[in-house]
């Protein structure tokens, strides 16, 4: 019992959390985001749960900035399930144009 025990706090230790950036040019940032969506997919992301997320309408004039992340919370369950359900955040940037 031990050993299982050693064996899923090393896996929730490693449990694959990530975040991916993605700018599209250099408009000023806000500190905080202009919007936030979150997207589940279940067996091995081949079946989505949730319709893609529309972004023009919270952003009319385009995206300066997105992240993707998948906290540890979410990796964890990701691995609890064996995959079959898995979450992740997308936080989103306006761009403001400068004058």
């Amino acid at each position: 019992m031990k050993r299982w025990l050693a064996f899923l706090f090393i896996l929730s230790l490693c449990s694959g959390c990530y975040k991916t950036v993605f700018y599209t040019d250099t408009d000023q940032l806000r500190i905080s985001h202009d919007g936030e969506t979150s997207h589940t997919s279940t067996a091995f992301s081949l079946i989505e749960l949730d319709p893609p997320t529309e972004l023009r309408p919270l952003c009319p004039s385009g995206i300066s900035k997105l992240t993707m992340e998948q906290t540890w919370t979410d990796g964890l369950l990701h691995y609890f399930t064996l995959g079959n359900y898995s979450p992740q955040t997308t936080k989103v940037w306006c761009k403001r144009r400068t004058r």
